[in-house]
């Protein structure tokens, strides 16, 4: 891809963003657990791949530092591969724009609900990317909007593992969505938190749609010691009430029945029965 790489750095994401320092972020993000794991093996090309994809993560580096960003997620997209990147090459220069960017706050409110309401599509994104910049900068606070989060992401959930997202602002709004991308944060954080009742979620929702198997796999690479699991699942509930006065939303279910109710939407009530 190094032939379609702007002066800057960064790349273009076709449909609608060129010289794009978030898209870029993106592969940045991807790309940096890859080169943590191949410096910790010896031969079979692991210098090479290294090398390789080192030199994008550097080139890319100061683009992103200047290129800003369109949308809310990409703040913690960049937070996530600047930290990376910066973690694994401290000769470059950027921290100084992850710390603004931090300094600006999270953007998710009392309730665990992120500003783009996206629970089928971006949320996962800013778990993912918030995780990633709390290990690398060593700020564990960073966890705790991602813990928010999953706690409201599973409650959002119907019986066949399909999210809410009548409440998106973004390209999940209406769409059947099993939430599989966020598989990886639900096990991360079952595993450092030694929580049960992620390790269930992470586990249910891959038992439905088995997939999105790089991110699935990263907790894997970055911590191989969890490739050991004996952590002790706790049982989802099935059976509960929930009000989310600050985001707006009530939600019930039954089992297999599942009731929504919430503004900001032009379906204010709905309820799914099974499939």
């Amino acid at each position: 891809g190094r032939h379609i790489r702007r002066d800057s750095g960064c790349f273009d994401l076709l449909p609608t963003n060129f010289d794009s320092s978030p898209d870029t972020g993106f592969m940045v993000k991807a790309l940096a657990p890859a080169v943590r794991a191949v410096r910790s093996m010896k031969g079979s090309g692991a210098e090479e791949v290294e090398n390789a994809l080192g030199e994008i993560i550097r080139a890319a580096v100061p683009g992103m530092v200047s290129g800003g960003f369109h949308t809310p997620n990409h703040r913690w997209v960049l937070v996530a591969a600047l930290s990376q990147a910066l973690t694994l090459y401290p000769d470059l220069e950027g921290m100084h724009v992850v710390e603004q960017y931090l300094a600006e706050t999270i953007d998710v409110n009392e309730d665990g609900e992120f500003i783009e309401r996206s629970a089928g599509g971006y949320n996962a994104i800013i778990n993912r990317s918030l995780r990633l910049a709390a290990e690398a900068l060593n700020r564990p606070e960073l966890l705790e909007p991602v813990r928010k989060n999953l706690d409201l992401s599973y409650h959002l959930l119907h019986a066949d593992g399909t999210v809410v997202t009548s409440f998106s602002k973004r390209q999940d709004h209406g769409q059947r969505i099993v939430l599989i991308d966020m598989v990886d944060s639900y096990y991360h954080l079952a595993r450092h938190d030694e929580n049960g009742f992620y390790g269930a979620v992470a586990d249910w929702l891959f038992s439905i749609a088995p997939g999105n198997v790089p991110w699935a796999l990263q907790p894997f690479v970055d911590h191989p010691e969890w490739r050991e699991d004996d952590l002790e699942r706790e049982t989802l509930p099935d059976q509960y009430a929930k009000i989310y006065p600050t985001a707006r939303i009530w939600r019930v279910r039954r089992g297999e029945t599942s009731a929504t109710a919430g503004a900001g939407s032009p379906a204010p009530f709905s309820v799914r029965q099974g499939n």
